[in-house]
């Protein structure tokens, strides 16, 4: 149906308690891209909030294919959202509710990956880190002093260790190794692809990463489905490497762009 026609009922739990669960993938060429990993993502995060997902892989594809043909977006980003249901007795839900959303998918600006972007510390691990969760406060909350900083993302911290940022993965290159949080986070689909495309470069290793070890780093980036790779240049005040996007980070995202490319679906 038309956007401006679907309805969610007010009494649904995600509206009154915030209880859902999404994930968000984007088209190539008009196919999903990795859909198979962004579905099982969405039903292991569906599971940690005790929901059930209504629809099974070889269903989905289905309706996904059909809605991209209505859609006709070159290239399409399609959000997935399940959410409790019914709100029964203040706090417990009924039926699940389930719907897709899609819009038109356009690319971060070029300024971003040839210059580099600017990333803001905040100390916060979220609620259920591994599941994708639609509880998105924090990130909401401090996107005007994101903006005032002209930071293009918040970067989550233990106080120590640095988790993820508000909506994208973290690699810093030290010591030709590059390193990814593996704990408390969510686990995306393009951080799973960076790291087997990068095995072929450089060492890799999922591991803590304190948040003082930064100012030894050569190199930074986050991954994301609506962000591809972007090269992280300044934390807060911190000058990342010279300044500017490095050799390795370029390299992945030559890589990654070719691999996309020939994404056949």
């Amino acid at each position: 149906m038309p956007l401006a026609e679907a309805r969610l009922p007010i009494d649904d739990i995600s509206i009154l308690r915030g209880y859902g669960v999404f994930d968000f993938l984007r088209t190539v060429n008009k196919k999903p891209f990795h859909l198979k990993d962004h579905y099982e993502r969405l039903v292991n995060s569906a599971r940690v909030l005790d929901l059930e997902l209504p629809i099974d892989l070889e269903n989905l594809k289905k309706v996904l294919k059909e809605l991209i043909e209505k859609n006709d977006y070159q290239n399409a980003g399609i959000r997935m959202v399940l959410t409790g249901g019914q709100l029964v007795n203040g706090i417990n839900f009924s039926k699940p509710n389930f719907f897709i959303l899609t819009e038109e998918w356009k690319p971060l600006s070029d300024e971003l990956f040839h210059q580099g972007a600017k990333l803001i510390t905040c100390d916060y691990c979220r609620v259920l880190p591994e599941a994708k969760n639609t509880n998105y406060l924090l990130a909401v909350k401090k996107q005007k002093e994101k903006n005032e900083q002209q930071a293009l993302e918040i970067l989550y911290l233990d106080q120590v260790n640095i988790l993820e940022a508000s909506t994208s993965n973290f690699f810093a290159i030290i010591n030709n190794e590059l390193i990814t949080p593996k704990e408390n986070i969510l686990f995306g689909v393009t951080r799973k692809i960076i790291i087997q495309l990068a095995k072929d470069i450089l060492s890799v290793r999922e591991n803590c990463l304190p948040f003082e070890e930064i100012k030894n780093a050569s190199e930074c980036f986050i991954t994301a489905t609506n962000k591809d790779i972007v090269p992280i240049v300044k934390i807060n005040e911190q000058i990342i490497g010279t300044g500017v996007p490095g050799f390795t980070t370029k390299l992945l995202m030559e890589k990654y762009k070719k691999y996309i490319e020939n994404y056949k679906g």
